[in-house]
């Protein structure tokens, strides 16, 4: 038994029923959305208003490619698959130039566990091309690579 499992699991609760309130009242930035996919996913929380909104906003945000990959490694660490918003993160990612390895890799395993096809195949390639393998400078970041190679 964990020993404070039921003041977190209270916590996590009244965080995410305030978080409703604020989607509802429409106080959260694009930015604000962000962060809070990206905080209630490393808690193992699926908060449903946030992940909404941003699954169906996002496309109007002009969203950073930091951004695009920290909401498809959010969605990936609660398992949420919205096919529209993989679609359109894999166009944008496709867009844009120049995408830290670090960001590829990001985006890699996301996709992978999320067993979006068309965007491991995408970002696969790309990593090959950039040679995204030579810029590897330690054992974790193979492993990463190695997990989400695994995982496609």
């Amino acid at each position: 038994s964990v020993p404070n499992a039921a003041k977190d699991g209270e916590m996590i609760s009244g965080l995410s029923r305030r978080a409703d309130e604020v989607v509802q009242d429409g106080d959260v930035s694009h930015q604000g959305y962000v962060m809070l996919l990206d905080g209630f996913s490393r808690l193992d929380c699926l908060q449903m208003s946030i992940m909404s909104m941003y699954c169906n906003k996002a496309p109007d945000w002009g969203l950073s490619e930091q951004a695009i990959v920290m909401g498809i490694a959010s969605m990936a660490r609660v398992n949420y698959y919205h096919r529209p918003f993989l679609d359109w993160s894999h166009q944008q990612l496709s867009m844009i130039r120049r995408i830290p390895p670090i960001g590829l890799v990001t985006a890699f395993v996301g996709y992978a566990k999320l067993e979006y096809r068309t965007g491991i195949h995408y970002v696969y390639h790309r990593i090959i091309n950039e040679d995204v393998l030579s810029s590897i400078q330690s054992i974790s970041q193979c492993c990463i690579l190695a997990y989400a190679l695994l995982l496609s």
